[in-house]
């Protein structure tokens, strides 16, 4: 299933945006009416290390061969679950995770211990890049021991 994702401001003034290390943060979410049109539908994914990381890259499909210049690219899906969606840890591999959509599913339990967009544990060489975080329990992006960029993500009701 393909779903597209369209940003629509409800009212007639624009929301205050400030922007603190790399990430958009919207002020006002009473102005903010957020449409899911243009992503593929994704369940939550899950990567252990750089083996485990190589596996699931080639059994997904994606795009890159793992080095600085071809990072492996985690790109376009909306991931909609109550636990972490993104959760990569123990990888050292260049990678990206981009123009994602990850937001909370509303008709299910915590299903596990935190409820995070994105969540790294002792990761170098990854960005996360051009993302939509919304209405997550916990934290839109959490980082931990890790070496990582953030860049142009919009975190909403986080």
């Amino acid at each position: 299933m393909i779903v597209v994702a369209i940003l629509l401001i409800t009212q007639y003034s624009i929301p205050q945006i400030s922007t603190n290390s790399s990430v958009t943060r919207i002020e006002d979410s009473a102005l903010l009416d957020i449409h899911v049109l243009a992503y593929t539908e994704h369940s939550p994914i899950v990567i252990t290390s750089d083996v485990d990381f190589i596996a699931q890259k080639e059994l997904e499909g994606w795009l890159g061969n793992g080095t600085e210049s071809s990072p492996y690219c985690i790109d376009g899906y909306n991931i909609t679950y109550t636990g972490n969606c993104i959760s990569i840890s123990n990888v050292t591999v260049p990678f990206v995770i981009q123009n994602c959509f990850i937001t909370k599913d509303f008709g299910a339990n915590l299903t596990e211990d935190f409820d995070d967009c994105i969540n790294f544990v002792n990761v170098s060489h990854g960005a996360i890049i051009n993302n939509t975080c919304i209405d997550k329990g916990d934290a839109a992006i959490f980082i931990n021991k890790s070496n990582c960029s953030v860049i142009e993500n919009i975190v909403h009701r986080n």
